[in-house]
Order: C-alpha cells, then sequence, then structure tokens
C-alpha cells in the first residue's frame, strides 16, 4: 500500500513540476512583481506548497511576518534536500547554489528564474567572485532574502557541522542584517538526505513518499543579526552556529526572536 502511495505521489508531483516549470519559464521573461517580488518567485512558492500537500508535509513557521518581512541574508541549518522547499513554502526566496545545479533538469531551470547564485566550490576564484556577485544581487534587488547554509553541506540531525564564515565576511562588511533560523523535522529519520553516506536524493524521496503520517516541520527564528563591519567573521559563526543549536534544543513556545547588534 505505501508503494502505490509512493508511485501515487511521485507521478503527481512530476506533473505538478513540469507544469510549474512551464509556468516559471513563461513568467521569468515578463517584468511582472506581485508585492515587490518576482512573479516566477510566487510561482515556486506554489509548487513548493503542493509538494508540500502531496507529500504530506506540514509546516509551522513561528514569527511568520517577521520572516516574510525580512530583508537580507537568511542562514540555516541543513539536513535535507528539504530544507529549500520548506523555505520556499513560506515565501520567495534566492539562494546560494552549486555550480552543478544549474544543469538539473526542471529543478535547474527554476533555480536560474528565481536567481540563485551559482558557485563552484572547489574554485577558489569562484569563490571569491560569488562575494561580489551577491552583494551586487542584494543592491540591484535586495528582496526577495538570500538563503545560505553556512555548514557549507549536509548535516546531521543530533549535531550542527561547523559554520563557515565567508557569507558572514559578506554580511559584516556591507552591513547586510541576516537571519537566522532553525529547521527541525519531526520524525527526523523521514525526512534526513544522508548524502554524505552515499545515499542517492532519489532513496530519499523516495523514503518520505512511503511515510504514511505527517511530517512535521518547525521554522524557528531564533535572531536577526545586523553586525558591525570589524566584527570577526569567525565569531560570528561560532555565534551563528550556537544560537542555532539553542534554538533546535527549545519547544516551539521558548523560542523568541532577538534582535542582535554587535
Amino acid at each position: 500500500m505505501n508503494r502505490l502511495l509512493a508511485l501515487v505521489r511521485i507521478v503527481m508531483v512530476l506533473v505538478a513540476l513540469f507544469l510549474g516549470v512551464m509556468v516559471v519559464l513563461l513568467a521569468s521573461v515578463a517584468p511582472l512583481r506581485f508585492q515587490g517580488r518576482r512573479l516566477a518567485a510566487w510561482v515556486t512558492v506554489g509548487l513548493a506548497r503542493t509538494f508540500c500537500l502531496l507529500f504530506n508535509v506540514q509546516v509551522n513557521c513561528q514569527n511568520r511576518e517577521q520572516v516574510v518581512l525580512h530583508r537580507g541574508f537568511l542562514f540555516a541549518n541543513h539536513q535535507t534536500y528539504l530544507d529549500s522547499i520548506v523555505l520556499l513554502s513560506i515565501m520567495p526566496v534566492r539562494f546560494l547554489a552549486e555550480a552543478e545545479v544549474r544543469a538539473y533538469p526542471l529543478v535547474g531551470w527554476i533555480a536560474k528564474a528565481i536567481g540563485t547564485i551559482f558557485v563552484k566550490r572547489d574554485d577558489q576564484n569562484s569563490r571569491k567572485e560569488v562575494r561580489t556577485v551577491i552583494v551586487h544581487a542584494f543592491r540591484s534587488e535586495p528582496d526577495p532574502p538570500v538563503v545560505l547554509f553556512p555548514e557549507g553541506k549536509l548535516g546531521r540531525s543530533d549535531q550542527l557541522l561547523p559554520f563557515r564564515y565567508g557569507a558572514f565576511e559578506i554580511a559584516s562588511s556591507q552591513q547586510l542584517p541576516y537571519l537566522l533560523c532553525a529547521i527541525r523535522y519531526t520524525p527526523s529519520e523521514v525526512a534526513i538526505w544522508r548524502g554524505g553516506a552515499g545515499e542517492t536524493l532519489a532513496a530519499a524521496v523516495w523514503r518520505l513518499a512511503q511515510s504514511s503520517g505527517p511530517l512535521q516541520v518547525e521554522l524557528l527564528p531564533c535572531a536577526v543579526v545586523q553586525a558591525a563591519t570589524n566584527s570577526s567573521a569567525a565569531d560570528l559563526a561560532q555565534s551563528a552556529q550556537q544560537l542555532i543549536a539553542a534554538a533546535l534544543r527549545q519547544t516551539a513556545s521558548d523560542c523568541q526572536l532577538e534582535v542582535i547588534k554587535t
């Protein structure tokens, strides 16, 4: 029965994704905006919500209004492919992604249409160049937020990986605020993608598709940080890791949004 459910879900998502890509591509060539954001970005929000509906992924966002109104970076922990879908189901966002994503069928087209910034992570010159691209992207289009996962790769459900601090350097030097968010899944074993252990994306999606119960997701915004230009990027990264780790251990009602100036 679960296999049949999984097949039906995947077929329906593929159909929705194909139709959505056509709409995104059409919307991306039109200079239309809704609430100040690209029309193509709103189409991707609809696709993310459709995915969540079909796969019984229930997203609960604390302080939703503050998240939607945020302008700047959004930093979150990174466990699974679902992280991006969860954030997109809340509001339009942009991403920093590996250059290989651009070549993915459907997903790569959508990523490009919503303004994703692509970087070759093994290329030092590309990483330097992308900082300039990010700053230019904010100056030319300050909204929607740019999402980065400071762990740099998929982490674990029980422990954060050390945060890289390149994005924190950009945030402090350019006076760009960043919102720290914790993403928590229950049950986590349904959501997590063990890519580091060799699990394919298809296998991870298949596991979710076979799950009959709801997957509960909590998006917990814990701090908006405005860093001074002389702030240490390493210190900012360490503080961000500690704040997100603390939020992951809290109940949703205990997680309060702070405003921090350094």
